[in-house]
């Protein structure tokens, strides 16, 4: 998550990733997704100026995406033009086995659907490791229902490290705020309301596609 100084920043911030993700594209063919999402400013939980990233790619990749000219520009103008109010918050997941990042075909996010602006709803989940294998479960029989939903482009729970069993991030990418909402309506409700009775903590996030970055291949 980048924490944008201000709307103008974060356009500013946005012009110089417009240039990085075509190249991480074409060049990067181990980076199965590099996507930027915009706050959809509906809520008081993140600021209207942040920007969240999705980045899905072997650690080992990171020196030839830091390679080319634009990412160096890009690292300058974070610093020289102060683009940020405070370092942004990089954290590492992997898949927990189920769900998907993309449907067949992947998720070109240049190109808009239909008109409809595509809205990303993030869940950050904290629990005591051992509810893992129910909220697991819970999370499963979401990502069936899920998979014949076409409005629900992405849906993937992802895990920390091992040694920390009580912490998922589920990210999931919609049609639009519509398909969100109707998603997590009844019956899917119920499950999350399973799922949050088990959290020690829980963060919703919403945001919407900044035209930027692609997801699957």
């Amino acid at each position: 998550m980048s924490n944008c100084a201000s709307l103008e920043k974060r356009d500013r911030f946005l012009e110089h990733i417009a240039k990085i993700a075509p190249i991480t594209q074409r060049t990067e063919v181990d980076c199965l997704g590099y996507a930027w999402f915009r706050s959809a400013g509906d809520n008081n939980v993140v600021p209207h100026h942040w920007l969240r990233g999705l980045e899905i790619t072997p650690q080992a990749n990171w020196v030839d995406h830091r390679a080319s000219d634009e990412y160096k520009a890009f690292r300058a103008a974070v610093a020289g033009e102060s683009l940020l109010s405070r370092p942004s918050d990089l954290r590492f997941w992997g898949p927990m086995g189920i769900g998907y990042a993309s449907r067949e075909g992947g998720l070109d996010l240049t190109v808009r659907a239909q008109g409809r602006i595509r809205y990303a709803v993030v869940h950050e989940l904290e629990f005591d490791a051992d509810c893992r294998g129910v909220v697991k479960a819970a999370l499963t029989s979401l990502a069936d229902r899920a998979i014949d939903t076409p409005a629900v482009l992405t849906f993937w729970p992802l895990g920390r490290e091992e040694g920390d069993e009580g912490s998922v991030l589920v990210f999931s990418v919609f049609d639009d705020k519509g398909a969100a909402e109707t998603f997590e309506s009844a019956p899917n409700s119920c499950v999350w309301q399973q799922i949050t009775g088990l959290c020690k903590s829980q963060r919703r996030t919403t945001w919407i596609e900044s035209g930027i970055g692609f997801i699957g291949r």
